[in-house]
């Protein structure tokens, strides 16, 4: 009865306890991670490989409020402690000048690294415990002429899982929370990946 009442996410981070300990953790204390109004909440640095009308997007957090980014040193991919993985469709291209303007929408999904990401194999980016999903709707600006390009995302939370680090129980937002993210990034010559980008997000609204 009880893992009927767990969303998807929920249930992946409680099968990834070692056996006996996830029942015995669900009434431990809950501690929310926020998505303060204005407030830096998430520090990114990521790749981006994109085929048609499809990207990939993909990276680890180099800051995360409330929580330590990394479990080791050198504070690189292989020792984050959370991934993201961003799967977006183009639902239009504009350009004007040397300027392409392209929206999109698709998913992003945030992990609790399982072993260590390397952008040499960008699947390795979703190979851990996913903990947060969200929507995402997305604008890029890219300078044709000199392949330099800004991005401003909105995303709105739609699933939150709960998981263990350092001993604590966490939960990074809940369902409804919205964050905009502000990155900036050049496209790669000697690609793949197609663009280096790194940015960081903030609270949007009452969270």
């Amino acid at each position: 009865m009880i893992l009927r009442t767990l969303s998807p996410l929920a249930l992946a981070a409680m099968l990834t306890l070692p056996s006996g300990l996830a029942a015995a953790q669900q009434g431990d204390s809950l501690q929310h991670v926020t998505f303060d109004e204005d407030v830096v909440s998430l520090e990114f640095i990521g790749n981006v490989n994109n085929s048609g009308p499809n990207s990939s997007q993909f990276g680890y957090f180099s800051f995360v409020s409330q929580l330590p980014a990394f479990n080791g040193t050198p504070e690189t991919a292989a020792t984050a402690n959370f991934t993201f993985y961003t799967e977006a469709v183009n639902q239009r291209v504009t350009n004007n000048g040397t300027l392409r303007v392209v929206d999109r929408v698709g998913t992003t999904t945030v992990y609790l690294t399982t072993a260590p990401a390397s952008f040499a194999d960008p699947e390795s980016f979703r190979s851990g415990t996913p903990i947060q999903t969200s929507t995402l709707r997305q604008q890029v600006i890219l300078d044709t002429t000199t392949g330099e390009f800004s991005v401003v995302n909105i995303n709105t939370v739609t699933d939150v899982a709960p998981f263990y680090l350092g001993g604590q129980q966490y939960q990074l937002g809940k369902a409804g929370n919205r964050f905009r993210t502000l990155l900036r990034g050049k496209s790669n010559a000697a690609a793949p990946p197609g663009f280096f980008m790194a940015g960081y997000a903030v609270g949007v609204g009452k969270n």
